[in-house]
């Protein structure tokens, strides 16, 4: 770019007028060129340092991107275990044979049954089986013939 140029640039970026383009342009000539005139130096000054400050930005931004999306998918990796475990535990206490299930059976046969008769009964006639008599406890001394 010729001097002119630069000058006109100048002109249309002190008035507000100039594009992003424009202003791109503005920042890289004063970037890459070493020597100036006098009286742009303070131009040279400030197109460095918006330089300096848009890549400094842009790596920073570049830098904390990877944490904020580990975070996010973290935190909604998070929301969506607490909605399957409140989901479960509400069909759970929901579902109509966990609120029926009566506290107290018994396994007869291989079947579970919560007649209270029916479980006295059989449970009678079990100790029926392993109750003794006074006479049944010397009936084993009997049994075992000792002189």
């Amino acid at each position: 770019m010729n001097r002119e140029q630069i000058e006109d640039l100048l002109k249309h970026y002190l008035d507000g007028e100039t594009t992003t383009e424009e202003e791109q342009l503005l920042r890289q000539y004063f970037a890459h060129t070493q020597i100036v005139p006098p009286e742009w130096n303070a131009y040279k000054a400030l197109f460095c340092w918006e330089e300096s400050l848009r890549q400094s930005a842009t790596t920073a931004h570049a830098a904390s991107a990877p944490i904020v999306r580990k975070r996010r998918l973290l935190i909604a990796a998070a929301i969506a275990a607490l909605i399957v475990i409140g989901a479960g535990i509400t069909a759970k206490l929901l579902s109509p044979s966990y609120n029926e299930q009566p506290i107290n059976y018994a396994v007869l046969d291989g079947r579970y049954t919560t007649d209270k008769a029916v479980i006295a009964r059989e449970a009678e006639e079990a100790l029926l089986l392993v109750s003794s008599s006074d006479e049944d406890t010397f009936e084993a001394i009997d049994i075992l013939d000792i002189p």
